[in-house]
């Protein structure tokens, strides 16, 4: 059982490594491309720039040799620049240097040289560091986790990940993102090698390791990223085999388990071997060598494996190579050939004692430290260069305070004269005081002649305060009226509970008026409704709010169209028509997310345009022993009798057209989306009012992502819950700031 463990944990690591490259499926098959190019380029920031990305490339396709040639050209070429350069063109050669390095450093690390790959790592991140590179910080973390993760120290390596996958996050880089989710779920799934007799943690630990797989497969698959949809494919393959090994399963499921990690590995193997990437496919060719050991292929096997090993062999990527070398090991074993079975154990240990060895992780460790206390000593550098220029200020003001004291006597002293002339001249001053105090009661007569006028002035000011209050009351009672014809326009809410009952609406004109507006129509059996933003809002957007209004019920009820993108075209011909009568170059309009909603044949149907305004659909999607998953993925696969329950939301974002309904040089028609939905789909469509809200402690922007989030984590709450939560949570976050602009959002439960 001991020697079965050993042999799954190879397994684990030969089949769940991720490196660390972020490489697009082209560059692989453009190298020629790239090299002409370099040949062409006359601009040192571009020919740089193409030296890392053909360095990529070769990166990709597992040729480390050219990898390591054209990144030393590239860095070569960023030191002769870096001097004789400043500003922007500096801030590109140093993101190119960091670039380099960073190559180089996968490299070492996929032949096992760690203490070299931390090096280059360190280095490129102090560069990412300096140049506030969220991305390659993001990126250096990740590949500083790989290292720990194959060292076996399982708890710094994730604490990178999570760090990584955090900052991946904030600046919403989905490549990234995808990358760290893969090595997470890659140091979860090798932890099942600390439990011993613990089947169940063990299971749960497999479970979160292939949530992890196939929410990287998800993202790979969106970004049309072949690559990384091969290497998750690898990954799923692998952790059916590792549901395998459960001795409690039947026959039967052993067998289905097979079946899926053939197919996955496959799929990752053809991708691999299109894209010419050698390293990748000599990896799924191990993998399901060691398929075929398990089925009791025996001669596909020792192909396969063998197959493995010369091609690692030939790149020199020891790490792989010593795990191939243990796998052939124990088929040898297996199949009673005790000296081919020694002779690679012996090759095995050889490359086992090289790679992890006490001074080389002693050397790790001191790399970290060193850059650890390099920072530490230039922000007490910082720190003490901020306390002398404290200590220099304090000095001046020392100095000029005394200066000002000096000068304080000297004004004394010169006004002690002054008055001294004074009194000597008072005498004089005197004799004219008479005549003086005759034209100061003069004076005083007229002050009181002005005194009366500016009386007289008062009142009539006064006046005109009543008056401009008077005025202001009739504008505010006008407004208000305004107000009752806007809501004039707008559905009831008996209308709008017949046909939409399980659904809020959260309506906050900024003013007493708004520019936001719903809108509700009934026509051949499909319910019909959207929400507009108008041009600007109080009076203004109110305005062009009644035009829009007005112009969606003439194309609906006039025009008989029902297909929200033809709606929005003949309703945008319309306003522009109505905004140009007078002959002013009038741009007003509105942005607006429609929708028409049909019940037929046990089937619903939403059907949906937006110009400028998006569509949100929430779904729920459930993973257990007995259904296939619901996400909409062809490649995610069950796992009958095997994972445990799990249950999750997704959240589909559709995109609109990027035009307004108004007056624009694009008349590209608008698309009619059709979209099918299930028992228990939310729809949430909305102006942009909530997500640009400023608040919070630091008074930022609410934006769309924690938008979403909200949603999210409410979509299991009650229609009623859910308007309270949103109405709250905005409050909360506007606090004491003006509210930026009208906010209409409506939730529609399935």
């Amino acid at each position: 059982m001991k020697f079965r463990l050993i042999i799954f944990r190879v397994l684990f690591i030969f089949s769940c490594l991720q490196f660390f490259v972020i490489a697009s499926f082209s560059q692989n098959r453009n190298i020629d491309s790239l090299q002409n190019l370099i040949k062409l380029n006359k601009n040192d920031t571009n020919k740089v720039i193409n030296l890392n990305r053909l360095s990529r490339a070769y990166l990709d396709i597992g040729l480390f040799d050219s990898t390591i040639f054209y990144s030393n050209r590239a860095l070569k070429l960023c030191e002769e620049k870096l001097s004789g350069s400043k500003g922007v063109v500096y801030k590109r050669f140093l993101k190119s240097k960091a670039d380099g390095y960073n190559n180089i450093g996968i490299v070492f690390a996929q032949q096992a040289k760690f203490p070299q790959a931390l090096d280059f790592w360190l280095k490129a991140l102090k560069i990412d560091e300096e140049l506030g590179n969220k991305s390659g910080i993001a990126a250096r973390n990740g590949n500083i986790g790989n290292i720990y993760w194959n060292l076996k120290d399982y708890k710094k390596a994730l604490f990178y990940f999570f760090k990584a996958l955090k900052l991946s996050r904030e600046i919403n880089d989905q490549n990234l993102i995808a990358k760290w989710l893969g090595n997470i779920g890659n140091v979860y799934r090798e932890e099942i090698n600390n439990l011993k007799n613990q089947p169940e943690e063990r299971k749960a630990l497999l479970n979160k390791s292939i949530d992890y797989y196939f929410k990287a497969l998800k993202i790979y698959d969106n970004l049309n990223d072949k690559i990384g949809v091969a290497r998750m494919n690898g990954n799923i393959g692998n952790v059916y085999l590792d549901f395998s090994g459960d001795s409690t399963i039947s026959k039967r499921t052993r067998d289905s388990l097979y079946d899926k990690a053939k197919q996955s590995i496959n799929i990752s193997l053809s991708i691999n071997h299109e894209a010419g990437n050698i390293y990748e496919e000599a990896i799924q060719i191990g993998n399901l060598g060691y398929l075929n050991l398990l089925m009791g292929e025996y001669s596909l096997a020792e192909e396969r494996m063998l197959k493995a090993i010369k091609i690692f062999k030939e790149l020199n990527a020891s790490e792989y190579l010593r795990n191939i070398e243990y796998k052939i090991s124990t088929f040898y074993y297996k199949i009673n050939n005790y000296k081919e079975a020694l002779l690679h154990y012996e090759k095995f240990v050889n490359l086992n004692d090289s790679i992890f060895n006490s001074e080389k992780n002693k050397e790790l460790v001191q790399k970290e430290m060193n850059f650890e206390f390099n920072k530490k000593e230039a922000l007490l550098k910082a720190e003490q260069d901020k306390k002398d220029a404290i200590s220099i200020a304090e000095k001046k003001r020392q100095q000029s305070i005394i200066y000002s004291i000096l000068f304080g006597l000297l004004i004394v002293l010169i006004f002690s004269i002054f008055l001294f002339r004074l009194f000597i001249q008072k005498r004089k001053a005197n004799k004219l005081l008479a005549q003086q105090n005759a034209e100061i009661i003069q004076q005083k007569e007229e002050i009181l002649t002005q005194r009366d006028e500016i009386e007289a002035q008062r009142d009539l000011v006064t006046n005109q305060k009543n008056n401009i209050e008077q005025i202001h009351k009739e504008v505010t009672d006008s407004i208000n009226y305004a107000k009752r014809i806007q809501h004039a326009i707008l559905p009831s809410k008996k209308l709008w509970q017949k046909y939409l009952p399980n659904s809020f609406i959260l309506y906050q004109p900024k003013d007493i008026v708004a520019g936001d507006f719903y809108w509700l129509e009934i026509k051949n059996n499909e319910i019909i409704f959207a929400v507009a933003d108008c041009t600007g809002h109080g009076v203004p957007g109110a305005m062009v709010s009644v035009v829009c209004s007005n112009s969606l019920n003439r194309v609906v009820n006039e025009f008989n169209i029902t297909e929200p993108g033809k709606i929005l075209d003949k309703t945008k011909e319309l306003v522009v028509e109505h905004f140009t009568k007078g002959g002013d170059d009038v741009k007003d309009g509105m942005d607006i997310s429609i929708c028409s909603l049909c019940y037929e044949n046990n089937k619903i149907t939403l059907k949906w345009a937006g110009a400028n305004n998006p569509l949100w659909i929430i779904s729920s999607v459930i993973l257990n022993d007995s259904e296939e998953s619901k996400v909409e993925d062809s490649t995610k696969q069950g796992l009958t009798d095997v994972l445990t329950n799990h249950h999750s939301f997704i959240l589909n974002e559709f995109k609109p057209d990027k035009q307004p309904i108004g007056k624009t040089d694009n008349n590209v028609q608008f698309k009619t989306h059709i979209i099918e939905l299930q028992k228990n789909d939310m729809i949430y469509i909305f102006s942009d009012g909530f997500q640009d809200q400023f608040g919070g402690e630091l008074g930022k922007k609410y934006k769309a992502s924690k938008m979403k989030e909200l949603l999210l984590s409410i979509t299991n709450n009650t229609i009623i819950e859910q308007e309270k939560i949103i109405a709250n949570n905005f409050k909360l976050w506007k606090g004491n700031l003006e509210q930026v602009d009208d906010i209409c959002l409506i939730g529609i439960k399935i």
